[in-house]
C-alpha cells in the first residue's frame, strides 16, 4: 500500500506557513534555531510566540534561557520573572534565574533562588549543584554538603563530581580531590577538565609524574586548553626543565595573550636559563598588562 506525502515537522517554516497563529510552532521552530545556536532567530520566535499566548510561561523560560546564552543576562532574568508569575510552583524557572543572577556575580540573590529551587523540588539535583557553586566561594563545608546530596541524586553527574574534586582541593584534601575526578573520568572518559585538575591535585601532593601525565592528556582530549599547558608549563619549570617549560607557556600565550601569569613563568624559566634578554621581555609585557 503506498504511503501518502506528510510534511516534515522539522521544517518548522513550512508548517509556521500553514498555521500563521499557533504559538506552539513558534516556540518549536524557536528551540530548533536556539539548538543550532541561531540566538536571535530563536528570540524572535519565542517573542511571536508570546504575542501569540502571553500566558505560557514555557516561553517566557525559552527565551530567558536563549538571552543567557547571548550572556544577556538582565534579560534573561525578566523572562524567568515573568515566567514564574505565570507558574510560581516550577523549580526549574528558579534554577534557571539563580544562574543568570550567579553569571552577574549577584551571588546572594543566585542562593536565593537555587534554595527555593530545592525547596519546590528536594530532588533536583542540578539546584543542589548550583547553590554548591555558590558556597564554593567560600562556604566549602555547605558546598560539599551540596555537592555530595547532588550526587545521591544523580550518581551519573560527572559535573557535579568536578565541582566537589575542587573544592576539596580548596580545602587541601587533595586525596579527596583525586577520587571525584577520578570518577568524573569512569562517568566522562572524554573530559579534559577532570584529568587538567587531577593534575593540580597531583602538584599539590608533590607527584609531578601522575600531574605532567594529566596534564598531557587534557592537552590531547582539548588542544586549545590554556590551563593544562599552562600548568604542565609551570610543573616543567619547577623541574628545571626549562626548554619544555618555556614551549608550553608559549602555547598558553598563542591561545590566550592576556594570560599574565603565562609571561611570569615563562620570564623565570627563561631567567633561569640564562636567557636574560628575553627574560626582560616577558617581565616588561607584564607591566603592560597590568597597566590595561
Amino acid at each position: 500500500m503506498p504511503v501518502g506525502l506528510f510534511i516534515d515537522m522539522a521544517d518548522f517554516s513550512i508548517v509556521i506557513s500553514l498555521r500563521p497563529n499557533d504559538a506552539g510552532d513558534y516556540n518549536n521552530r524557536g528551540i530548533d534555531n536556539a539548538k543550532k545556536g541561531k540566538y536571535d532567530k530563536a528570540i524572535a520566535d519565542f517573542t511571536k510566540a508570546i504575542k501569540l499566548s502571553p500566558s505560557d510561561a514555557g516561553v517566557y523560560n525559552n527565551r530567558g534561557i536563549t538571552y543567557g546564552h547571548k550572556g544577556e543576562y538582565d534579560k534573561s532574568i525578566v523572562d524567568f520573572t515573568m515566567a514564574m508569575e505565570l507558574n510560581p510552583r516550577n523549580a526549574e524557572l528558579y534554577t534557571n534565574r539563580g544562574v543568570s543572577y550567579g553569571n552577574k556575580g549577584e551571588n546572594y540573590k543566585a542562593l536565593a533562588d537555587f534554595t527555593k529551587a530545592i525547596e519546590l523540588d528536594p530532588k533536583d539535583a542540578e539546584a543542589y549543584n548550583n547553590r554548591g557553586s555558590i558556597y564554593g566561594e567560600g562556604e566549602y563545608d555547605k558546598a560539599i554538603a551540596d555537592y555530595t546530596r547532588a550526587i545521591e541524586l544523580s550518581p551519573k553527574y560527572a559535573r557535579v563530581y568536578i565541582n566537589r574534586g575542587i573544592t576539596y582541593g580548596h580545602k587541601g584534601e587533595y586525596d579527596k580531590s583525586i577520587v571525584d575526578f577520578t570518577m568524573a573520568m569512569e562517568l566522562n572518559p572524554r573530559n579534559a577538565e577532570a584529568y587538567a585538575n587531577r593534575g593540580v591535585a597531583y602538584v599539590k601532593k608533590g607527584e609531578n609524574d601522575k600531574a605532567i601525565a594529566d596534564f598531557t592528556k587534557a592537552i590531547e582530549l582539548d588542544p586549545k586548553h590554556a590551563e593544562a599547558y599552562y600548568n604542565r608549563g609551570v610543573t616543567c619549570r619547577c623541574r628545571g626543565e626549562y626548554r619544555n617549560a618555556i614551549a608550553d607557556l608559549t602555547r598558553v600565550i598563542s591561545i590566550n595573550p592576556n594570560f599574565v601569569e603565562a609571561y611570569i613563568n615563562r620570564g623565570l624559566a627563561y631567567s633561569e636559563k640564562g636567557e636574560n634578554n628575553k627574560a626582560m621581555f616577558d617581565f616588561r609585557k607584564v607591566e603592560e598588562l597590568k597597566l590595561k
